[in-house]
């Protein structure tokens, strides 16, 4: 054959092998990917009693976790004592003026009761928030609370936002925000309806201390039962607690109480039985067993977690 012909002939097989590749290529990037996406439900879970005392020493198997009223199988247990990250969200409205020191006082026993390697940032708020301390140590946050002077209105819903938002930066995994403020929010930016889904998204648990009763609160008495459950259902939905004290030295038991319950908590995780990312939420509810049945209603301990998550698409 002459050398012409085999070059041409070499031409073309190449060709032919270059578009078999090519489809072969195509067909492959053509063909749909199964991508499995797995979404780890992370719980902290704080056991007590009637008197709100932690109950150390539970095992995994006491616990069961339920999502959407299904039993969830737990793939991780912890009870180990590990760092929090906590922002501190501290009402510097005018009404808490005679309020301010003991408020502070109950706060730093609070840093005081914490664990060695928690993280703090300090946020204060009246007629608007602002961001008074960076993540710090306790002692840092201590000198900074000091700095804090009261006047005006009070954003309560903005300083709380502001404190999700800050968390998203936190190094630790667990997260918390301990909001104390003595009255009705009345000047914030964002509704409670938009603060309640901010706070679904997030894993913080939120604690709230409202020392209204202490010296008068700053509205009458129906706008302080609305403020009552706003603050209730606001710390509730987290696996939190809201905090009613009738004098200084009730805020700062409760305060304390509240330190050892972040160090005392459970982690539990597991891996939902329900595929479907469709962004909906989904109930979660957890409870302690005794032996190998529920517990009698005289037996029966406190459970507290987060309500639910949104299962992203």
């Amino acid at each position: 054959m002459p050398r012409n012909s085999l070059v041409f002939s070499f031409f073309l097989l190449l060709l032919a092998t270059s578009s078999l590749v090519a489809q072969t290529t195509k067909a492959r990037d053509d063909s749909p990917v199964l991508r499995q996406k797995t979404q780890v439900v992370t719980l902290n879970v704080a056991v007590v009693d009637r008197e709100n005392h932690p109950i150390t020493g539970l095992k995994r198997e006491e616990f069961v976790v339920y999502e959407d009223k299904i039993q969830q199988p737990i793939e991780f247990f912890s009870n180990v004592d590990t760092p929090v990250s906590i922002g501190i969200i501290f009402d510097a409205s005018s009404s808490m003026e005679a309020k301010r020191e003991k408020a502070q006082d109950a706060l730093k026993t609070f840093i005081q009761t914490s664990h060695s390697d928690d993280d703090f940032f300090l946020v204060a708020f009246n007629r608007q928030p602002r961001l008074i301390a960076d993540f710090a140590d306790g002692d840092e946050i201590q000198r900074k609370m000091n700095s804090i002077t009261t006047e005006g209105e009070t954003a309560l819903y903005d300083a709380v936002y502001l404190g999700l938002e800050k968390l998203k930066d936190a190094r630790h995994k667990r997260r918390a925000l301990i909001v104390i403020s003595d009255g009705q929010d009345n000047c914030s930016r964002y509704k409670l309806s938009e603060l309640t889904k901010s706070i679904k998204e997030s894993d913080a648990v939120i604690y709230v201390f409202s020392i209204a009763e202490l010296q008068g609160g700053n509205c009458g008495q129906l706008c302080q039962m609305y403020t009552r459950r706003a603050m209730e259902e606001m710390a509730e939905v987290t696996g939190g607690k809201a905090f009613f004290p009738t004098s200084m030295n009730d805020l700062e038991q409760a305060t304390s109480m509240i330190a050892l319950e972040l160090r005392q908590q459970y982690s539990i995780g597991y891996v939902p039985t329900n595929l479907n990312h469709d962004g909906k939420w989904r109930k979660v509810t957890v409870e302690v067993l005794k032996e190998k049945g529920p517990r009698t209603r005289a037996q029966r301990v406190i459970t507290r977690t987060k309500d639910g998550y949104f299962a992203l698409p």
